[in-house]
């Protein structure tokens, strides 16, 4: 036994000793002086009282003086000091000739220097020399301290856990030493988990522990993933227990050592036994138990292997908690998800908070001497002969707890501070595992008696208590019986389910969830379906009262709940990735509600009202619901079946899906629920949203339910491939079907543009028509349509002036029978009828239609299927009866109304005019010759040699966009109504969007445009002069048309100082961008993923085909774009433009190289025209470019 400096000095020497030679530190202190805190290493080691010296002999009884805390303690002699070891406490000499010197000196007075100030000790020196120091010299801390005095060598006598010379600071492995004053004995113990934590220390003002990788906490004692469980080899799967059968598996704690046996490995303990007559200070462990000393604590936990620390010096006050009759009991405790840290908010915070999983060790816990808190109760109960967990027994806050202020308990729901300690507010009482305090139910409860604790199952079968002290046993594989006394004979081992396979119609049925105050459900899923039922659990067959459910709403997933105060609806906020698990952790105490989905943010809510319990006396029911009220899948949100795979699912501490089909006591049935390997819809082989569901008796065969507006054996064919709009909502841009399916863009007048969302009116392809107008009698009859037999697309635009009336209808015959096709209004709502001579669809908007404005609805067919949409609203579906798929039509089309020898059909709806004006009509994409002035008038009988035809009831529409005198294009340009919208078709020598502009030719440098096709361009030499350059900085200006949306139009390099600065303009997703250099270390940039210029973007599309004139400036650190006479837009450099005195090229139309890391539109070439360039305020003669490539070509 050795004295060091230091820890450190004492590790070096360690590491010099040859195995299996150990050092460990025995006590912090001079090893002649005292024992201080015994570390845990300490406890297996012995260390003598008074090392090889004798202990002071009390003179009366010839017995060595004990210092200790027993029944004959005494104080020790002055000379000698108290020498605490974990065996005995001695007091000893502080040398050798110190009684002999007693002997000799009678009195003080009687020594050479004469007495100290104290009266009695002899001074050794002049000036009293030698003399203790005095009480008012000590310096003690007046916190850490049990007084003021000291001794010779300056040592205060210190609080449990407190050391230092002056008492000034807490021990290695507690904290806290300003909570001295309010209330705590000493130190607190860090009560780190040995299994999570790094060390025994921890922070000095907090409490809060270093905690291993994958483990959280204040105490480090709760695994970062909530799946998992702490023990002795870390965070594990809680399923995953057992025998170990190697040391090497095994982690054993608290000086035990690990011994491999028949049986496998185990953790034994080689502790000393603690002494009966040692009885140190009292402690409370962390599993809620008091103990007679530490020294008892660590030799329970060696033992049992438990992961049990000091939580408190004295004993536990749990005796002291109202509402509680007796000891906890002894079952595995709660653990905490998340730091006490107080983050999560008062009424979600104890969500945060699920129960763990439960998992036994095959360790056997031995008798100590440890009941200590029994003792306490005047209950001495012998230690019990069951399986113990490694779990922690207690973290974070405990009733009982020390506290000066209720907020000391704010951590603890239901406490407040009394006392001096934490205990249950009125009406409420203690959890089991004093983690809070619930309010107390009215009627009595009686405990009942545990039927398995008489280990009823034979073969290693599993007891479940029931109620009314009933059991029954889950046997293994090869046993049976009601005891799993019997072996299976005479047949192949019973086959359970490891993971279910729902399939929409399947469903595994439970007993009345117990979820009056409280219900978490944990839950890992895959499906195959956006829609489907999880779990639904409710108080009435009809859905009315209380439920609660769980579901996949729309790709969301949704947990609801309903305690009488109305539904409140928690949903994820992203959609689930199907056929990929995802975990889910469900939770709701009282109103309040908490939804986990894999790592997105929770989403929490509460629900309103006063009402906190769910009345649930249905049974529940998992994958679908067995009912035909509409209210239940209504509290759903689907009325689907779950359809996918459940891995894991655990319900009030009930795991569901561990080998589905053994004896449950939660499971009623199961329905229809396979293996989910088997089932074929793992592969997703249904697209676009369709419902997989597998046969029945087969393990390849699948049937898909495909979603509307799909067909097909895996719902791949779209029925209308327009319906999603893929080109756009230009109403001059028109959706077809394309001969080889798909769809095909079409331009009511004009070419349709590259990027094929929007059309140019370079040229006039659309003649100048009327929009007829009808008074309530008038038609339009136009000739029989023709290739509709299969499928068909018509558009029709109109505006009503009254809510019901014809639109259109052509048909088979005129004798009200046969197929048919109706458009109308009946009562506000457009409808869309048409019959194949098996039964008619009937099609409705969702929403009524407006007067006074255009509208465009847009009917569809293909085979039985049809849709209808009405301007931007969601498509309405429907279907004709079967079989019949082919449509016949021999009629004309009809516009407004019908002529009299026309009846239509009887189940078309027909039933009045039109009132209004139709603007365009499509069939199958291309439009119809409506009206006009020379269109001939409709005969009294049907004469197909004068088609189209109109009654003399047609009028011009004149009203508004393109109405006559309300025209808004000038300059005699053309106005073509498109809805509520136009289009101006201007003559020669105007442009914009009302011609107002006229076009001046010498803004266009007494020269045509220069063509450029993407792959030409021309280098300039720039005009600008040098001496004006750099004040100024740099100007240009360009004057353009085009009909691309990207390309570059002028590249410049070297127009500053640094050999990287330029300057570029080009086109990217049709707006104008304006880049430039803002700094020199491009390579910088690049590393760390950073743009290395800067860009300015104009706010308006200049791919319109009209003439538009760009202006840039860069000047010092701004940089500015304008378009025509709109604002201009600036930006600004980190760095400051120097300009260069070269003179460097102007690329127009493109550039042969460009840097790499630029907007990607600006690597193509520029297609369009280009009129004039000016720099600095000087033309550029763009029909001149530096040595020529290619032939320079000039725009119309």
């Amino acid at each position: 036994m050795q004295t060091y400096p230091n820890e450190c000095e004492l590790q070096k020497a360690a590491c010099k000793l040859q195995p299996p030679n150990k050092l460990h530190v025995i006590f912090y202190g001079d090893c002649k002086d005292r024992l201080a805190v015994v570390p845990p290493i300490a406890m297996s080691m012995e260390v003598r009282p008074c090392g090889n010296n004798k202990a002071m002999i009390d003179t009366s009884t010839g017995l060595e003086i004990d210092c200790g805390n027993g029944p004959h303690r005494q104080d020790c002699p002055t000379g000698s000091y108290c020498h605490i070891t974990l065996t005995a406490a001695r007091c000893c000499p502080k040398n050798d000739t110190k009684q002999v010197d007693e002997r000799k000196i009678v009195h003080c007075s009687e020594s050479a220097y004469g007495c100290c100030s104290d009266g009695s000790t002899p001074a050794s020196g002049p000036a009293e020399e030698g003399c203790p120091i005095t009480t008012s010299t000590c310096g003690c801390n007046r916190l850490g301290s049990v007084s003021d005095r000291c001794d010779d060598g300056g040592q205060c006598v210190c609080r449990p856990g407190v050391g230092g010379l002056k008492c000034d600071r807490c021990e290695p492995g507690y904290w806290g030493l300003p909570r001295i004053g309010s209330g705590h004995t000493g130190c607190i113990p860090c009560g780190c988990s040995a299994f999570g934590s790094v060390r025994e220390d921890c922070e000095q003002m907090t409490g809060r522990c270093v905690c291993r990788p994958g483990v959280q906490g204040q105490k480090c004692t709760v695994c970062a993933d909530h799946r998992r469980r702490l023990g002795p080899n870390g965070c594990s799967d809680p399923e995953i227990g057992g025998i170990l059968e190697s040391c090497a598996d095994l982690s054993c704690y608290f000086g035990a050592v690990c011994t491999e046996r028949t049986g496998g490995a185990l953790c034994e303990c080689a502790a000393a036994p603690c002494p009966d007559n040692d009885l140190n200070m009292l402690v409370c462990g962390s599993d809620g138990k008091t103990y007679e000393s530490e020294c008892h604590l660590k030799l329970q936990a060696c033992r049992t292997q438990e992961d049990v620390v000091v939580q408190a010096f004295g004993p536990c006050k749990l005796s002291e908690v109202a509402g509680t009759a007796g000891p906890p009991r002894p079952s595995s405790p709660i653990q905490f998800t998340q730091q006490d840290d107080g983050a999560a908010s008062k009424s979600t915070r104890h969500l945060l908070n699920p129960d763990k999983y439960y998992n036994k060790y095959d360790w056997t816990r031995k008798e100590t001497p440890s009941d200590f808190d029994n003792i306490l109760l005047g209950q001495k109960i012998k230690g019990s002969q069951t399986a113990t967990t490694a779990t922690v027994g207690a973290v974070g806050a405990l009733l009982g707890d020390l506290c000066t202020e209720d907020a000391d308990c704010a951590a603890l729901p239901g406490a407040y501070c009394a006392r001096g300690g934490c205990v249950c507010r009125q009406g409420y009482t203690p959890t089991v595992h004093r983690k809070a305090c619930i309010e107390q139910l009215t009627q009595e409860t009686t405990e009942e008696y545990s039927a398995c604790l008489s280990e009823p199952c034979y073969n290693f079968g599993t007891c479940i208590d029931l109620p009314g002290s009933t059991y029954t046993c889950v046997c293994s594989d090869l046993h049976t019986g009601v005891n799993c006394e019997s072996p299976i004979k005479d047949g192949s081992p019973i086959t359970y389910i490891e993971t279910p396979s729902f399939d929409g119609t399947s469903y595994i049925r439970l007993k009345p969830l117990k979820a009056y105050h409280k219900l978490n459900i944990d839950i890992e899923f895959k499906a195959f379906s956006e829609n489907g039922v999880i779990l639904y659990n409710q108080q009435k067959p009809d859905g009315t009262g209380d439920f609660v459910s769980l579901a996949l709403v729309n790709g969301y997933l949704e947990f609801r709940y309903n305690l009488g105060n109305g539904v409140i609806i928690l949903t994820s906020l992203e959609k689930i990735t199907l056929n990929e698990y995802h975990k889910v952790s469900a939770k709701r105490y009282h109103r309040d509600g908490i939804l986990s989905v894999d790592d997105m943010e929770d989403v929490a809510g509460q629900s309103s009202g006063n009402l906190k319990a769910l009345d649930l006396s249905e049974d529940a029911y998992i994958g679908s619901v067995p009912a035909n009220y509409s209210r239940v899948f209504d509290n759903i949100g689907t009325r689907s079946g779950f359809i996918g795979c459940i891995r894991y699912l655990r319900i009030i501490r009930h795991q569901v899906t561990k080998k589905l089909g053994r004896p449950d006591s939660l499971v009623v049935s199961i329905e229809k629920v396979r293996e989910c390997q088997s089932n074929p819809c793992m592969s997703m082989p249904c697209r676009n949203g369709a419902t997989c569901g597998s046969v029945e008796g087969s393990a390849t065969e699948y049937t898909c339910s495909c979603a509307i507006g799909f067909q097909g054996a895996n719902c791949d064919e779209r029925l209308d491939p327009c319906e999603s709009n893929p080109c756009g909502y230009d109403e001059g841009l028109l959706c077809d079907i394309g001969p080889n399916g798909g769809h095909v863009c079409r331009c009511l007048f004009g070419d349709i543009d590259s990027n094929g969302n929007t059309c140019n009116n370079d040229v006039n392809v659309l003649q100048e028509s009327w929009s007829p107008q009808f008074n309530g009698t008038s038609y339009v009859e136009l000739q029989p349509l023709e290739g509709l037999g299969k499928a068909f697309r018509i558009e029709i635009w109109f505006l009503t002036n009254r809510f019901s009336g014809m639109l259109l209808y052509t048909g088979q015959s005129n004798k009200a029978k046969g197929d048919f096709i109706a458009i109308n209004l009946v009562n506000g709502y457009l409808q869309f009828r048409y019959n194949l001579g098996s039964g008619i669809a009937n099609i409705t908007s969702p929403v009524p239609i407006t007067k006074g404005r255009w509208h465009r609805a847009r009917a569809t067919r293909v085979g039985r299927h049809g849709s209808l949409q009405l301007d931007h609203h969601p498509t309405q579906r429907g279907n004709s009866a079967p079989p019949l798929t082919h449509l016949e039509l021999t009629l004309p089309l009809f516009i407004g109304s019908l002529p009299a020898y026309v009846r239509p059909h009887k189940m078309s709806g027909v039933t009045s005019s039109f009132i209004g004006a139709v603007q365009q009509v499509f069939v199958n994409g291309n439009p119809l010759a409506l009206y006009s002035g020379d269109t001939a008038k409709c005969s009294v009988v049907a004469d197909e040699d004068q088609l189209p035809c109109a009654t003399s009831g047609v009028s011009k529409y004149i009203g508004p966009p393109c109405g006559s005198g309300i025209t808004p294009c000038k300059n005699n340009g053309s106005c073509i109504p498109l809805l509520n919208e136009y289009k101006c078709i201007c003559p020669d020598g105007y442009q914009g969007r009302n011609c107002e502009v006229q076009l001046k030719v010498e803004m266009l440098n007494d020269g045509a445009p220069i063509k450029f096709d993407g792959n030409n361009y021309y280098s300039y030499r720039s005009r600008g002069g040098r001496r004006n350059r750099g004040p100024r900085g740099i100007r240009y200006e360009i004057k353009f048309r085009t009909h691309n949306d990207s390309g570059l139009l002028m590249w410049r390099r070297k127009i500053g100082i640094r050999p990287r600065d330029f300057i570029g303009l080009g086109l990217s997703e049709g707006k104008l961008q304006l880049i430039y250099t803002d700094t020199d270390a491009k390579e910088v940039k690049l590393a760390a993923n950073e743009d290395w210029f800067q860009c300015v973007e104009s706010k308006d599309r200049v791919d319109d085909g009209l003439w538009h004139t760009a202006t840039v400036k860069r000047r010092k650190r701004l940089a500015m774009l304008q378009v025509d006479d709109l604002p201009p837009v600036r930006g600004y450099s980190q760095s400051l433009l120097v300009p260069s005195k070269a003179n460097p090229k102007l690329w127009i139309g493109g550039s042969p190289t460009l840097p790499l890391g630029l907007p990607a539109a600006l690597y193509t070439g520029f297609r369009g025209c280009i009129a004039s360039v000016k720099s600095s305020g000087r033309h550029v003669d763009v029909t001149a470019p530096i040595r020529p490539t290619t032939t320079i070509r000039y725009c119309d």
